[in-house]
């Protein structure tokens, strides 16, 4: 094999890997999912007649808690310092600090401008100041801001 051989094998290699941990990890949700459900029946009472009452996500292991949405880790960056301007880049710099960016995503700015454009669909207070700058504004006033 020659090096361009090995590289592409190598790229390959990373790609199938990348592609796997995505398909682990929605396979640990699912899971997860479907574990939270099992003890939990109408009448309150699981198979063995003892009362079955899920645990609260808080009091799980860190590893069995439940991952929040992208959109909700947006809300939380916004609502934190409010009439503050957040571009694109550093939404990404702050999902990507909590690992809420999936690896083998193509293009994570799209999924990025989809939480966002879903946040100002829901609430009027987050708006749209500049080509990819947003501000959350806890009076929904419709100020203009310039650079």
């Amino acid at each position: 094999m020659d090096e361009k051989q090995v590289q592409r094998a190598l790229r390959a290699i990373e790609k199938d890997k990348a592609q796997k941990a995505v398909e682990m990890e929605r396979l640990d949700r699912a899971e997860q999912a479907l574990r939270d459900l099992l003890p939990i029946q109408l009448n309150g009472a699981s198979s063995n007649g003892k009362s079955a009452v899920a645990s609260p996500a808080s009091k799980r292991p860190h590893s069995q808690r439940r991952r929040r949405g992208m959109k909700e880790a947006i809300r939380d960056l916004m609502t934190n310092d409010p009439n503050k301007v957040y571009s694109m880049a550093q939404m990404r710099t702050y999902l990507d600090s909590r690992n809420l960016i999936n690896p083998a995503a193509q293009n994570p700015e799209k999924m990025i401008g989809t939480a966002v454009a879903r946040l100002r669909s829901e609430d009027d207070r987050f708006q749209r100041v500049g080509r990819g700058q947003y501000v959350f504004r806890p009076e929904g006033s419709v100020t203009q801001v310039t650079f």
